[in-house]
């Protein structure tokens, strides 16, 4: 009888060790996880900070070929001056709008990937704490 309890006993805590790598796998996996999401994420910011930069370009582009139409007459002039003016104060407020929009982009990432963190810190901390209570009841 004490031979089989033994046996128990050895194949109880092989089944530990071998739940203990698993979990520590999976630990190791999901920081892993974490990591590349944390480059997605980094990715996908620097792709619409490209586009937002394209996009001033080409708006720039316009711009200037705007600038460069001749006037026919002073009316014309006047027009073109009012446009150029226009212009310049849209611009402006495009360029506070695209910085403000990189700023909470930023932030937005930063809070994802502390949140991730925290999450993962939670997932470890439940596990060992899951670890020492099943430990604590063999004993």
């Amino acid at each position: 009888m004490t031979m089989e309890l033994s046996k128990y006993e050895e194949r109880d805590a092989l089944q530990m060790n071998e739940l203990t790598n698993l979990r520590q796998s999976t630990v190791l996996l999901e920081q892993e996880k974490l990591n590349f999401q944390v480059e997605i994420d980094s990715l996908r910011a620097k792709l619409i900070e490209e586009e937002l930069q394209h996009q001033n370009l080409q708006e720039q582009f316009c711009i200037e070929k705007l600038k460069h139409v001749t006037p026919q007459n002073s009316i014309e002039d006047d027009i073109k001056l009012n446009s150029q003016e226009i212009i310049k104060d849209l611009e402006s407020k495009l360029n506070a709008e695209r910085l403000s929009l990189k700023h909470s982009n930023e932030e937005l990432i930063q809070t994802q990937k502390e949140v991730r963190t925290l999450e993962m810190d939670l997932k470890q901390i439940t596990t060992n704490y899951n670890q020492l209570s099943h430990d604590h009841e063999l004993l």
